[in-house]
């Protein structure tokens, strides 16, 4: 099978979002979706500070445990674990949900609360997991992370939770940003609010690589750095002052559709190789990559960092509290999963080229 002209190889198109010059040209958006509309919401830099300062308003005291996804980033776990709490990790090889059997039999008398992965922006069904944590008695924390604007059922994510995080800078490019919004407290912020600019222009730079190799530089998503990646700052900041005037601007309110339309055109010549351990594609979802399983990873991952297209962190690497060996449904998702770019700032050809690109390697 063809590959697309080497000339584009060196522009770079990646599974998180640019942040395009045109922005600066629109009517900043008000209000933002959900949670930004809520009172008791707040803006970290990162999701996993939003977390911290959640979990120490949440009640759960050192020692509660913590059902855990074992497929999971790490910077979860280790938030969980600093804040003084027990994980207990759940999997399943058939799909990222948990099952309710499984995570019966892992309470305790000292499980406090359920955390939940939307993973990749396919959400699962949030009310039936509410009512499950409501019957036992416990929290539920949802991790929609990799899934702001996505909805279940019309509700939108983490709409039901205790608490429930997410990552704006994972939908659109701007240069940081974790929300947190609460049932029963907002967390505060910190007052530092720095201003992002140097970061807000490399966005910038990002979506003219997307358009042009003389522009392309590349991409941190590529590689995964557990040091970096797990460990949160010591000191918990607001986003950027930049971060929060742009997001207003970049917000689209047709990029959950966008994104499901380019999951869909991917889905017309992949399909046999998604990830079937994933939720279905739905009309509420609001799509980070199209996961793809392949039984050579290292040998895909290179192709299409060769050809200019940068697989999104499928976190390779477990945090060191899990045991690994024990979780067979975690250990096949890091070993053959990689995700294929979909997001809103991609045209039909970016998509039509990714989709060549991979099936170049997976159908060769």
């Amino acid at each position: 099978m063809s590959v697309p002209d080497q000339t584009r190889a060196n522009r770079r198109l990646a599974v998180y979002p640019p942040l395009p010059l045109w922005i600066w040209l629109r009517r900043p958006a008000h209000p933002l979706p959900f949670p930004l509309d809520q009172v008791r919401h707040a803006v970290f830099q990162q999701a996993r500070q939003g977390l911290r300062a959640a979990l120490g308003l949440s009640g759960l005291e050192p020692g509660d445990e913590v059902l855990m996804p074992a497929y999971h980033h790490g910077s979860e776990v280790e938030t969980v674990r600093r804040a003084g709490l027990v994980c207990r990790f759940y999997d399943s090889e058939a799909s990222v949900e948990p099952g309710a059997d499984e995570l019966d039999r892992l309470v305790t008398p000292r499980t406090r609360a359920l955390y939940l992965i939307h993973h990749l922006g396919l959400p699962h069904d949030m009310a039936s997991w509410r009512r499950w944590c409501d019957h036992r008695g416990l929290l539920l924390v949802e991790d929609a992370a990799q899934s702001w604007l996505a909805a279940s059922n019309g509700v939108p994510v983490g709409a039901l939770a205790d608490i429930a995080i997410f990552c704006l800078y994972k939908s659109f490019g701007i240069p940081d940003g974790g929300a947190v919004v609460m049932r029963a407290h907002r967390p505060f912020p910190p007052d530092r609010r720095p201003l992002g600019l140097r970061t807000l222009l490399r966005r910038h730079r990002d979506w003219l690589g997307q358009r042009s190799a003389r522009f392309a530089r590349e991409s941190e998503d590529a590689v995964e750095l557990p040091a970096r990646d797990f460990t949160p700052p010591e000191h918990a900041t607001a986003a950027a002052r930049a971060s929060r005037v742009a997001l207003a601007r970049a917000f689209r309110p047709d990029a959950a559709e966008r994104r499901r339309e380019h999951f869909a055109a991917l889905g017309g010549q992949l399909g046999r190789h998604l990830a079937p351990q994933f939720p279905a594609l739905q009309n509420g979802a609001a799509p980070l990559a199209f996961p793809v399983l392949t039984d050579s990873k290292p040998g895909l991952l290179e192709h299409l960092l060769r050809h200019g297209v940068v697989q999104g962190r499928m976190w390779a690497t477990p945090h060191p509290l899990l045991p690994a060996g024990e979780f067979p449904g975690a250990a096949t998702l890091r070993e053959r999963l990689v995700g294929l770019p979909v997001h809103q700032e991609l045209s039909a050809a970016d998509v039509g080229r990714i989709a060549e690109v991979a099936a170049a390697h997976l159908e060769g």
